[in-house]
């Protein structure tokens, strides 16, 4: 009994040791012409869809949008190539019609903002930006990375995410307004913002999905 109990263990260490040494692998999710993006959005006395289609990925991304509930807008979006990659402020204003941004991004943050989040320490720097373009610019805090439950083409998937706040206390849910961007160099795709009200995203579909290993 004691070899057999000695094997078990030796076994269950070595199983241990080796998912230590099995690389780690992300997925990555890729935006193409024709992919949906579907978010729940909850302003408390309004809760419906938007429903995001992408029609451009470079060098500026352009979308089409619709919301649901009992007073529906369409409309359509187009963020410069240069806002991708810098601007601070975001657009929230989904009322409808066909708007080209200037210094903006709505949906996406810049890579920018992006970069300074994914090499931030946990509790050191952070990024600044207006959440909301006729407001002020805030400074935001990091939090801890997570993972989003999503349905992706039918299947529902984690998916990695960069947690950010402002007037942070993490440990008791305490802030003023929260990010969580997709981990992506290349579209720093909002999957969560609460600003007071609630978006979300739940669904993404005709995507490309691939799963690479972690340097």
């Amino acid at each position: 009994m004691p070899n057999l109990f000695k094997k078990a263990l030796l076994f269950g260490l070595l199983i241990l040791f080796a998912s230590f040494l099995a690389p780690k692998k992300k997925i990555i999710v890729i935006l193409k012409h024709g992919s949906q993006l579907v978010y729940d959005m909850d302003a408390g006395n309004a809760h419906y869809d938007l429903i995001v289609t992408i029609k451009k990925t470079k060098p500026e991304i352009s979308f089409s949008y619709e919301t649901t509930g009992p007073n529906p807008k369409k409309g359509a979006i187009t963020i410069p190539a240069k806002d991708i990659d810098s601007a601070r402020s975001l657009n929230n204003d989904f009322g409808g019609g066909t708007k080209t941004l200037d210094g903006e991004t709505s949906v996406f943050l810049s890579r920018a903002i992006y970069a300074e989040v994914a090499m931030a320490g946990m509790t050191e720097g952070g990024t600044s930006f207006k959440a909301n373009s006729n407001e002020a610019i805030e400074n935001f805090t990091k939090g801890e990375p997570n993972q989003n439950e999503i349905k992706v083409n039918g299947k529902k998937i984690q998916i990695d995410g960069e947690r950010f706040y402002d007037y942070v206390d993490e440990k008791h849910g305490n802030y003023h307004y929260a990010f969580t961007l997709m981990k992506s160099d290349d579209y720093p795709l909002i999957l969560e913002m609460n600003l007071g009200w609630i978006m979300h995203l739940k669904e993404m579909k005709d995507v490309d999905v691939q799963t690479v290993k972690e340097e």
